[in-house]
């Protein structure tokens, strides 16, 4: 079965750029994806997982030029690094300090200059080097992934 998604948002595109013969093709992306209708409530089991809903051709022909909604991070993977001060087992034990490091994705077109992170522990037992990071975003068509790493030590 064949999906008859891409050749309606195809359209919708076209028709977009049609009418703003002007715009950069970012901005009738943009445009095309904050007028999508969210489908996230009919579809409450792949919440944030297919994209940026519906396309809706009559609000991206007629709303106005929206703003750029802010982005929205999600842990993407992580992993700890113990090799070199630890036993190389992927696990923090005790007496280790390992680099945590951590993907974060934004799953939105928004964007941000930068984002800062802080890494607390709820026991006293794990300590944190360096508690917070100020990370600079990078965005490749509307993705951004991270790299933050961070040292910790278990007593």
């Amino acid at each position: 079965m064949r999906c008859p998604a891409a050749p309606v948002a195809a359209g919708v595109f076209g028709l977009v750029r049609s009418r703003h013969p002007d715009w950069s093709n970012d901005q009738i992306i943009r445009q095309v994806l904050l007028t999508a209708d969210n489908i996230d409530g009919v579809n409450s089991q792949y919440q944030n997982r297919l994209g940026h809903g519906r396309v809706n051709a009559y609000r991206a022909l007629t709303d106005s030029v929206l703003i750029e909604p802010d982005a929205r991070l999600e842990l993407f993977a992580c992993t700890i690094d113990d090799s070199t001060h630890g036993n190389n087992d992927g696990m923090l034990d005790p007496g280790e300090t390992i680099r945590l490091h951590v993907n974060i994705q934004n799953c939105s077109i928004g964007s941000a200059a930068a984002a800062s992170f802080q890494l607390a522990s709820a026991g006293s037992d794990i300590g944190a080097a360096s508690s917070r990071s100020q990370v600079p975003m990078r965005r490749s068509r509307g993705i951004v992934n991270v790299r933050l790493s961070q040292a910790v030590s278990s007593s």
